[in-house]
């Protein structure tokens, strides 16, 4: 996917307990045409691994790392590296039918 139509913006800091339903989520979902840019926020609970393995395995998923700004800098930087012309703050980790519009 080269132009996505969405970009959803997951920054996370220390999120492991959560992030794992949201990721399952947002890669269920049957529209291709658009990427999760998940923001690290220096986080060592382990949803650093959870995102790594989503980008390996999916190619709508993008992992960047920020320098422990704190919220909401690494939804600001996320956003900066959106691909598409809208975008979605996924700051509220939440689950979404795999049909979501």
């Amino acid at each position: 996917m080269t132009h996505p139509s969405l970009s959803v913006l997951m920054p996370f800091r220390n999120e492991a307990a959560r992030m794992e339903e949201a990721l399952q989520s947002l890669a269920e979902q049957t529209r291709d045409d658009f990427e999760v840019v998940m923001v690290n926020d220096r986080s060592d609970d382990g949803s650093t691994e959870l995102a790594q393995g989503r980008e390996a395995e999916n190619n709508r998923f993008r992992l960047l790392r920020s320098g422990g700004w704190g919220v909401p800098e690494p939804g600001r930087a996320g956003g900066l590296r959106a691909l598409a012309p809208a975008v979605e703050d996924g700051n509220t980790i939440r689950q979404m039918p795999p049909d979501a519009p």
